[in-house]
């Protein structure tokens, strides 16, 4: 019956999640979330049989003496929202352990009751136990649902926050941080949630949580492409790559662009070359990316080097809308640097692509100036 329970939760979660950010993601990185998802919960309702739980915890790298090990343990009991001592004797009283009310929550939360859903899934909390990571994240990311709903909006944030420092899954992460991002936008929160992370970097300056958060922070929220770089610079120190080494491909993508906002269009350029050749499915946007950098530099040749790999490449296919970025932006770079003929089958796949009038305004505009420049 838990079992049960634990997979409708989690289909649910994922559901409920789709509202707010599962939409900007690919539906292949989406099947194969969903997949992993599943495969957790089967993990853990295995566990909640009476076999001892793995904490996600144990599978870090010990720390490097045990003053740092007390700090890191320090700081993630502290990173826990907190309940009172009357809502624990409640929890103690009301329930035998937290598999019991794990069960009860997840009645109300798969008929879509999610304040109701909230007190046993605290008390779930409650009664897990504290070194239990993984458990604690999955029942943290089921209560996000009831603490959307509230008029406060530190519960729903602990929440995340506490999701986002743990969870062994990155696309966990990246779709927690871009709900938390959301929700904050929409409550007008942006500016406090700013402010009390940079005052946690004030005081450490190598917190994860928060460059994490606000290296996307900067990037979509408040548009600051120069700190965003440096965060996205110090994220992959932190995570143990060296200087100029690449990190992992969507990372940075994130970073190649912050440097092209910043206008630093070399760095971008380069790195988009860098990242290029790693997954044949972003091959081709990353290209084209470059191609419009070197442009920017006025660098045709570059330009023209980076637009022909990318013509070369698998060409994009994750959705219409990229589709006809993809072919635009190529079109435009082929016209600047003067090769009309091969963009006039971009501009024209670009037309093909959008039903957006603007767009097939502007491509058509940008088609009669390559007919014309090539003679035809």
């Amino acid at each position: 019956m838990t079992r049960n329970a634990e997979v409708l939760v989690e289909r649910n979660h994922r559901t409920h999640w789709g509202n707010h950010a599962w939409n900007a993601i690919s539906r292949s990185a989406l099947i194969l979330s969903c997949l992993t998802l599943l495969a957790t919960a089967d993990a853990v309702a295995q566990d909640n049989k009476g076999k001892p739980r793995k904490s996600a915890a144990k599978s870090k790298e010990p720390a490097a003496n045990s003053n740092e090990a007390q700090a890191q343990e320090k700081e993630s009991a502290d990173d826990e929202p907190k309940f009172t001592a009357e809502q624990i004797e409640k929890a103690k009283s009301k329930y035998t352990s937290a598999e019991e009310a794990f069960g009860v929550a997840a009645g109300h939360y798969n008929g879509k009751n999610y304040a109701a859903s909230r007190e046993p899934f605290e008390a779930a909390l409650i009664l897990a136990p504290e070194k239990d990571i993984a458990y604690r994240v999955k029942v943290y990311g089921a209560l996000t649902a009831s603490y959307r709903q509230l008029e406060s909006s530190e519960q729903l944030i602990g929440a995340c926050e506490y999701i986002i420092r743990h969870s062994d899954r990155d696309a966990e992460k990246s779709l927690t941080r871009r709900s938390l991002l959301s929700f904050i936008h929409e409550r007008g929160k942006v500016d406090p949630f700013i402010k009390r992370h940079e005052e946690r970097l004030k005081k450490n300056p190598n917190d994860r949580l928060s460059v994490y958060l606000l290296s996307e922070v900067y990037s979509r929220l408040r548009e600051n492409p120069e700190r965003s770089v440096e965060l996205l610079k110090q994220l992959a120190v932190l995570d143990g790559k060296k200087p100029g080494e690449a990190v992992d491909v969507n990372t940075s993508a994130k970073l190649a662009m912050q440097y092209i906002r910043a206008k630093d269009y070399q760095k971008g350029a380069e790195l988009y070359e860098q990242i290029a050749p790693l997954d044949e499915k972003l091959a081709a946007w990353h290209w084209k990316e470059a191609a419009a950098a070197w442009l920017k530099l006025k660098q045709n040749d570059k330009a023209l080097a980076a637009a022909k790999k990318s013509l070369e490449a698998t060409p994009e296919k994750r959705n219409d809308q990229l589709a006809h970025f993809w072919h635009r932006g190529l079109g435009d770079v082929l016209l600047a640097v003067g090769e009309p003929k091969l963009a006039i089958p971009q501009f024209e796949k670009a037309i093909e692509t959008t039903k957006i009038e603007g767009y097939v305004k502007g491509c058509k505009a940008s088609l009669a100036e390559a007919r014309e420049k090539a003679g035809k």
